[in-house]
């Protein structure tokens, strides 16, 4: 026991050996807590399933590395305020409809649970007022690369955010081989010039959609996975 807590202290000891793995889904606790049991038992029985251990901590960080190199687009919505976060191969990006230090904690919260170090870049659709802040110094800490409203195109590998117009009020999210459309105002779906029918995985909504505007938004999505902020707090996620 001793000699495992002193090999684990050494290689946390070496510069960049600690990697966020972010928060492991209930099955891979128990399959990593199995492995483990048969280390941190004091008694002699126990070494003799020590290498039957061995398997289920390797299926456990095989399956923990899975899990955070998939590509994922995650919607939180609470307190008036959305944050989407897309991941691709253990990185990530953020577009956030709040721009207030509310937002920026909550947002840096989530980057550590999932396991992200930095966000590859950080999109803010805030109001117009919210041009400067006291929060700016908060989301310049997330992300290499912050801008609110940008027209034009931001882009990292596997991850890009392309504006529609030169109202910068919807965008193209490119999440690795998915393309999302992203619509902060639902009365922009029948105000779009033209959105190609081939192959783009979804929408978003800034916010529900009236009645006079779900007839345009559900023929744009045209059958797509639709993710909607608001009113009350929710969290959904699309693989």
């Amino acid at each position: 026991m001793q000699l495992l807590l002193g090999l684990v202290a050494v290689v946390a000891a070496i510069p960049g050996a600690l990697l966020p793995t972010g928060r492991m889904a209930l099955p891979l606790v128990l399959l990593l807590t199995a492995g483990l049991l048969p280390w941190l038992v004091a008694v002699p029985q126990a070494r003799r399933w020590r290498r039957r251990g061995l398997p289920l901590l390797l299926i456990a960080g095989l399956g923990q590395g899975l899990q955070q190199t998939r590509d994922q687009l995650l919607l939180v919505h609470q307190a008036g305020s959305s944050l989407l976060i897309a991941r691709h191969q253990g990185r990530g990006a953020l577009v956030s409809t709040g721009g207030d230090g509310f937002s920026c904690r909550r947002a840096s919260r989530l980057r550590e649970g999932l396991g992200i170090t930095r966000f590859d870049w950080v999109v803010l659709l805030a109001a117009a007022g919210d041009a400067v802040t006291d929060a700016d110094p908060c989301w310049q800490a997330q992300a290499g690369l912050v801008q609110r409203w940008p027209l034009g195109r931001l882009s990292s590998p596997g991850l890009s955010y392309s504006s529609l117009d030169d109202s910068g009020r919807s965008a193209w999210l490119q999440l690795g081989s998915q393309r999302w459309l992203l619509l902060p105002d639902p009365v922009d779906a029948a105000l779009l010039p033209g959105v190609p029918s081939g192959a783009w995985r979804g929408l978003w909504l800034g916010r529900p959609p009236s009645r006079r505007e779900q007839g345009a938004v559900q023929g744009l999505a045209a059958g797509r996975p639709l993710l909607v902020s608001g009113p009350g707090p929710g969290a959904f996620a699309v693989d």
